[in-house]
């Protein structure tokens, strides 16, 4: 009888501390928590231990890590630490050579009209510094006239019939370009210098005979512009610039004929033109 009553208050005495944690047990959660975060509670499931603290400082690091990032994208797509320029322009250009005063009027006339004429370019350049860099230009003007002539000159030469003349004229060569950054970061000036080559082509017609006149010379370039950037790597900009060439010989395919003093075409003019830029 005293041997059932005591399996009786055993079994009652399980039942009642079933599903409770043993002392002990609750001594190691309590020392783990002070162990892992003296400041944070700590969450202990299924064997893990889950720290608020440690998640924050997860999420800093991540968050660090992306705005240093961004911050480096931003860095290499703006244009004052690109480290090439490439670029297209075009506009019009006009020859500042003078015209002869002693021509008869109707020539004088038609020469006038070959002082006016459009351009395109382009230009590539790898800069050292900020302000600093070198590359090549390249330009083509291009300038006509044609008209049903009748003229004696001085000398006694006379002409009359139909004459035209389609001329092209390029550039290239290496150049020194300068800019100017502002505070704000949004206009830009550029100073460009330039030594190249001049190359002349002119297809003409006198009466119904067809030339194709040939010229070279070294020549030299100068530029100023404005960049207005329309975006964190591509702008928009205004150039004035000044070639400076002439030619001392004239060839076709029949002869060659030498320019000398006056005689020279001075092919120099002026070009105003819109550019647009890349950075990269």
């Amino acid at each position: 009888m005293i041997r059932f009553v005591l399996v009786i208050v055993t079994v009652l005495f399980f039942v009642k501390t079933k599903g409770q944690d043993h002392p002990l047990s609750c001594e190691l959660k309590d020392s783990v928590r002070r162990v892992v975060s003296p400041v944070s509670p700590v969450k202990i499931s299924h064997g893990r231990i889950d720290s608020p603290a440690g998640i924050e400082m997860t999420k800093m690091s991540v968050a660090v890590a992306t705005k240093d990032s961004l911050v480096k994208t931003k860095k290499q797509k703006h244009p004052d630490n690109a480290s090439w320029r490439l670029g297209i322009n075009a506009g019009w250009e006009l020859c500042i050579a003078p015209v002869p005063y002693d021509l008869p009027k109707d020539l004088e006339k038609y020469r006038s009209g070959l002082r006016y004429g459009h351009f395109i370019g382009a230009d590539g350049i790898k800069f050292f510094s900020r302000n600093v860099g070198a590359g090549f230009k390249y330009s083509l003007f291009k300038t006509g006239n044609k008209s049903e002539m009748s003229y004696t000159l001085n000398n006694g030469t006379s002409f009359e019939g139909f004459m035209s003349d389609n001329i092209y004229v390029h550039y290239i060569g290496p150049y020194l370009s300068l800019r100017s950054i502002p505070k704000r970061n949004k206009i830009y000036a550029n100073c460009d210098f330039s030594i190249g080559y001049t190359l002349y082509y002119n297809h003409c017609t006198l009466r119904d005979k067809t030339y194709l006149l040939k010229g070279e010379n070294f020549g030299f370039m100068s530029s100023l512009g404005a960049d207005f950037m329309v975006s964190s790597g591509m702008s928009l900009g205004l150039n004035l610039s000044i070639i400076a060439a002439s030619i001392h010989s004239r060839k076709s395919e029949e002869h060659s004929v030498a320019l000398n003093g006056d005689q020279a075409e001075n092919l120099s003019r002026v070009s105003l033109g819109l550019i647009i830029r890349y950075y990269k």
